[in-house]
């Protein structure tokens, strides 16, 4: 299952703190 998991970091870390910034913003 860990094959690649180095593969979809760099494209989901940075998804996740854009929605999270995002998500953050609204909030506030």
């Amino acid at each position: 299952m860990e094959s690649r998991p180095h593969s979809l970091s760099p494209s989901v870390l940075g998804f996740a703190c854009t929605l999270i910034t995002f998500t953050v913003t609204i909030l506030l």
